[in-house]
C-alpha cells in the first residue's frame, strides 16, 4: 500500500505553501517533495513523526537521523491531517 498528499511544506526557515510540496508514504520509506527537489526518509531513519501546531494549521514533522539531505527541521502541512495520520498507522508509522 502507498498513500500521497499534496500540501506545503517547511524546511528550516523556508516555507512552501500549498500546492507546492508532496508526501508519499509506503511501509519502507517517506518521500517529500518540495518544489520539484525530492528528500527521502527511510524508515530505519525516522525518529519521530509528530503533529506540530503553527498559528493557524497543523502540520506532521518528520525528526530524522540527520542522514538524509533535508534539514533537520521538516513540517509538511496536509490539507487533511487525520486522513494523513490513519494512513501512516496503517502503513506502520507511529504519530504521536
Amino acid at each position: 500500500m502507498t498513500f500521497s498528499q499534496i500540501g506545503g511544506a517547511r524546511l528550516g526557515i523556508f516555507n512552501a505553501t500549498w500546492p507546492l510540496a508532496k508526501l508519499a508514504a509506503d511501509p519502507d520509506e517517506l518521500k517529500l517533495w518540495v518544489m520539484g527537489i525530492k528528500f527521502a526518509f527511510p524508515k530505519a531513519s525516522i525518529t519521530k513523526i509528530s503533529v506540530y501546531s503553527a498559528l493557524i494549521s497543523k502540520g506532521l514533522r518528520i525528526e530524522h537521523d540527520g542522514n538524509s539531505n533535508a534539514p533537520r527541521f521538516v513540517v509538511f502541512w496536509p490539507p487533511n491531517l487525520a486522513k494523513l495520520t490513519e494512513a501512516l498507522a496503517q502503513l506502520g508509522y507511529q504519530v504521536s
